[in-house]
């Protein structure tokens, strides 16, 4: 397996040129994949520097039809059928963004509860000082679930799916062309839907790797392999997120949001508000 991260670890670094690229690819979809079929056991075993290394190589590779975002608010919300929601990246100091539209799924009991244990493994991510092995009997144990800060201040969960068209449009194919011929687009990880709701003390949650589960914005950054103290500062840099984010910076104060400049391509549409990830 030591073998097979450091393989990885060069691909997470140099993309290759645009032959290489669909053969860097293929190498990260068949390793995540045999990773992900290794027992949750085994997997949390793995050195925190293993485990980081699989769950970006599994970012990357997670189509976004995949993708999931759940939103834990304090009070109720009245939410249409369909949340937009920004995609955007950075290239060569230049914003291109792609605007989609989010369904509503039920978030029944089960689910509810599933996520929430989810938002316990979130949570030890996001404080960074918890081992896996408690992280693991965090999520399996419903009475530590509902006695979580989480659940009592945020009890309101609703889950955003993505539409499945996403890796069909020019933008998406523009990115991953960037990405796997090495121009190192970087990705605004950090989703936002836009509500029409005071969102400042809405948390969010992401999804964006398969077997990651759900994670608090601060959790995810930490979780990343490259460069995560940059992510980290970045967010809690960022005025322009409007959600909370003490998970990765304790107490903030969400200011007023300014426009960003957007340069628009094929597939591409403005952008209002952008928080820097690769």
């Amino acid at each position: 397996m030591r073998q097979t991260v450091i393989g990885i670890l060069a691909l997470l670094w140099l993309s290759g040129c645009s032959v290489l690229a669909p053969v860097s690819k293929g190498y990260l979809q068949a390793n995540v994949a045999a990773y992900e079929a290794l027992p949750v056991a085994v997997q949390q075993a793995q050195p925190e520097f293993f485990q980081r290394v699989y769950f970006t190589a599994s970012v990357m590779v997670t189509p976004p039809a995949d993708w999931r975002i759940a939103l834990h608010s304090p009070q109720p919300l009245q939410l249409p059928a369909a949340v937009p929601v920004w995609l955007r990246y950075q290239l060569d100091e230049q914003t291109f963004s792609l605007l989609t539209h989010w369904q509503v799924e039920p978030a029944g009991d089960n689910q509810a509860a599933a996520e929430r244990q989810s938002a316990v493994a979130a949570t030890a991510a996001a404080a960074d000082t918890q081992p896996a092995q408690q992280t693991a009997a965090a999520q399996t144990t419903p009475t530590q679930t509902a006695n979580t800060q989480a659940a009592a201040t945020r009890p309101y969960i609703y889950l955003l799916k993505p539409p499945g068209d996403i890796q069909s449009q020019p933008f998406w194919q523009q990115y991953e062309q960037h990405r796997w011929e090495g121009d190192k687009p970087s990705f605004d990880y950090f989703l936002q839907p836009e509500l029409a709701a005071d969102t400042r003390q809405i948390e969010l949650r992401y999804q964006l790797a398969r077997h990651g589960g759900f994670l608090t914005a601060g959790g995810f950054a930490r979780k990343l392999f490259v460069g995560r103290d940059k992510r980290l500062a970045q967010l809690c840099d960022n005025q322009q997120y409007r959600y909370l984010k003490t998970s990765a910076c304790g107490a903030v104060q969400i200011t007023e949001l300014a426009p960003l400049p957007v340069v628009a391509v094929a597939g591409s549409v403005p952008a209002t508000a952008v928080g820097s990830a690769q």
